[in-house]
């Protein structure tokens, strides 16, 4: 039998079992992997997928870099222009812009800084979550815009208008270890993870980009208090025995590891415990093809969180016993895929991405942060299996950095 026997063979036994659901969504969600998943698979093709992500993000095109997070999105906002960036850099057609242009784009985004810390303020997306205020976390707003925003202005070739004073205080060792060290990996380390993550890649940017020496030394101290925190028996981080951590404690384990682990790969630094890492990963795919608790709808951040690492840290042996899951996985990343030419972050179902109006698409309705996402996850994807491709994969601190593995 052909590949595309097999992989229908297979989605059939995954779509007769979930026939038996009762609810509403389960139904939507077979639909989705049969009509728009395993079809997007057999028949994925770069230039149709490049251009139909091109003509989404026209769509949501409202002036001169300036964008609507999604088309039901009544203005537009920072987020969906820095993700406009990202994409263009991805499919290779910012370098097709003028320097003029790219300069202008650069501007635009410059436009938000603030002079005294640095940091970057949306109007639009003013609110107490987007200051971090409160018990919200970093998973969005303005620390966690900035690990985005370096991207953005590295691939404009860029730099920020201000210093991005707000790092000061971190340069200072004495501080940045008591900051380290009132972290709890056993409450919810994924969300201490984002609080790491959004620092460290703003480090490595101001080092490399802004010639700030100060910052390796932070830099170098969040990777040895890291690694001496990181757990041999799975490679990640927790403070539970992996025999008492629950199914779903798993998964947002694998998801803070995914935060922690581009600080080693960007600086070149050996990841330990490889093996560990992906025999922890593969086993927690579920029936659909997402990593989440079995049956859930799991969203462009689940699935790059393990998938990332898994392609990363498989080892040689086991590169064919994964490329099964990731041809499921990629099956599973197209049923979100809309007509609109982007991708949803949940399977026919809507998002809040930081509780903002401005940042929430409907159901079946893509959005930027999701398209870029997806995306990303799929051009890893794409070069591991060796599948044709343009994609022109870029090395920045944290969310882009090239995977060396593939069959």
């Amino acid at each position: 039998m052909n590949t595309i026997g097999n992989l229908k063979t297979r989605a059939k036994k995954i779509l007769m079992s979930k026939l038996h659901a009762v609810y509403a969504q389960d139904y939507d969600v077979v639909n989705a992997i049969a009509s728009k998943g395993i079809k997007g698979f057999t028949e994925l093709e770069y230039q149709t997928l490049k251009s139909d992500i091109l003509a989404y993000m026209d769509s949501v095109k409202i002036a001169p870099y300036t964008y609507k997070y999604a088309n039901s999105c009544s203005q537009p906002c920072l987020y969906a222009s820095i993700y406009a960036v990202m994409l263009e850099g991805l499919l290779g057609v910012l370098d097709k812009r003028s320097k003029d242009d790219l300069n202008a784009w650069a501007e635009y985004l410059n436009s938000f800084q603030s002079p005294e810390d640095g940091l970057y303020y949306d109007p639009n997306l003013s609110c107490p979550a987007y200051e971090h205020q409160g018990e919200w976390n970093e998973g969005w707003g303005k620390h966690h815009l900035m690990g985005h925003m370096i991207i953005a202005l590295a691939r404009l070739n860029i730099l920020p208008r201000y210093p991005l004073r707000y790092l000061e205080k971190y340069y200072n060792l004495d501080y940045l270890n008591k900051w380290m060290n009132h972290f709890d990996f056993a409450d919810d380390v994924w969300t201490v993870s984002n609080y790491f993550m959004n620092l460290y890649t703003v480090l490595e940017y101001v080092r490399d980009y802004m010639h700030e020496d100060r910052a390796d030394a932070a830099i170098q101290s969040m990777a040895q208090w890291l690694l001496s925190k990181q757990n041999s028996s799975t490679g990640m981080w927790h403070s539970l025995p992996i025999s008492e951590l629950s199914h779903s404690e798993r998964y947002r384990v694998v998801r803070a590891a995914y935060h922690f682990y581009p600080l080693f790969e960007y600086e070149g630094m050996d990841v330990p415990f490889k093996r560990q890492i992906e025999e922890f990963i593969y086993p927690l795919q579920n029936s659909w093809g997402g990593w989440t608790v079995d049956g859930g709808n799991a969203g462009a951040c689940e699935d790059i969180d393990a998938i990332d690492p898994l392609l990363r840290y498989a080892t040689t042996s086991n590169t064919r016993l994964i490329k099964p899951l990731i041809e499921r996985a990629m099956i599973w990343q197209l049923s979100s895929r809309n007509s609109d030419g982007g991708f949803s972050f949940y399977v026919r179902s809507r998002q809040e991405y930081g509780g903002h109006s401005l940042t929430t698409s409907q159901r079946d309705e893509s959005s930027m942060f999701a398209t870029w996402f997806r995306i990303l996850c799929l051009a890893y994807e794409m070069n591991f299996l060796g599948m044709p491709n343009g994609f022109d994969i870029g090395r920045f601190p944290g969310y882009e950095i090239p995977i060396k593995n593939r069959l």
